[in-house]
């Protein structure tokens, strides 16, 4: 991607250009009185020119328009990746191709477990505006140290590297998750090396007890084994409110358990249920 800096000193020499070609040929001109010669097709281009480029040149600059495309910025390419939780999300009066952009503003929690309020500023499509609501957990990069802006993670230009990223963005959840109470490493480990089935929602009780705005929930479960054989477990968990939908009663969910250890069953569902994309089908152990 071509450099901010590059970007903008290519902007300005073009603003440069504009505003000095009006004032050679108005001061040259054989009657350079008012309007005369300040007024016509140059200035339109002048007018044109001074308000259209600096703001295209501060768009390209942030990174908003290369994000877009399916990468992020230079300055946050290689930056770490945390994880975000949509506190609100707004229009900044900003349209590209019909697109509005929006100012999303998070709680993320870094890698090194560190809480941080942040905010980013993404172009989203008209179609997933409403997916883009408070409890929507992205997964973002963030520049230690200066914090008070961060980028939704971008996916690559291959599935390898897609592959890649998504290993990333779980090895982060997983770390996020673990630093908050909120599972465990033997769950992590089933969830990734575990036999997948699936199971029934049997009972679900809610205890009323919150972590990090998460409901505490009892679910009474029947598994299914892959010979079809069946056997029932209890999960004790807290869930993100935007999943509680995926496990009322007599819901159908994905699982993973271990052979021998039927006792830990984990959820095999992911973050937010209805976007799709890098980092969408993250479990929830």
């Amino acid at each position: 991607m071509t450099s901010p800096i590059v970007v903008r000193v290519v902007a300005w020499s073009v603003v440069l250009g504009v505003v000095g070609l009006y004032l050679v040929n108005g001061l040259t001109a054989d009657d350079p009185t008012p309007p005369g010669p300040w007024m016509g097709e140059l200035f339109t281009l002048l007018v044109v020119t001074v308000i259209v480029v600096p703001m295209l040149a501060s768009l390209l600059g942030e990174g908003l328009l290369p994000s877009s495309g399916g990468r992020n910025s230079s300055r946050f390419r290689d930056a770490p990746i945390g994880v975000g939780t949509v506190l609100s999300a707004t229009p900044t009066g900003t349209v590209i191709n019909d697109q509005p952009q929006l100012r999303i503003d998070m709680t993320v929690v870094g890698q090194d477990g560190m809480t941080f309020e942040s905010h980013a500023k993404q172009v989203v499509p008209v179609t997933e505006l409403a997916l883009v609501v408070p409890g929507t957990v992205l997964p973002v990069r963030y520049r230690p140290g200066a914090t008070e802006r961060v980028e939704l993670v971008k996916g690559g230009r291959t599935p390898e590297d897609v592959a890649r990223l998504e290993a990333q963005i779980q090895a982060a959840y997983d770390e996020v998750m673990i630093r908050q109470g909120l599972t465990t490493p033997r769950r992590i480990e089933i969830s990734r090396t575990g036999v997948a089935a699936r199971a029934v929602v049997r009972e679900l009780h809610v205890t009323g007890e919150m972590r990090d705005g998460r409901p505490r929930l009892l679910l009474d479960l029947v598994v299914t084994r892959p010979d079809g054989t069946t056997f029932e477990a209890r999960v004790d968990r807290f869930v993100p409110g935007n999943v509680l939908p995926k496990l009322q009663a007599g819901n159908v969910v994905d699982v993973h358990y271990l052979p021998g250890h039927e006792d830990e069953v984990v959820f095999a569902i992911p973050a937010n249920p209805n976007i799709a994309g890098p980092g969408s089908r993250r479990r929830q152990p």
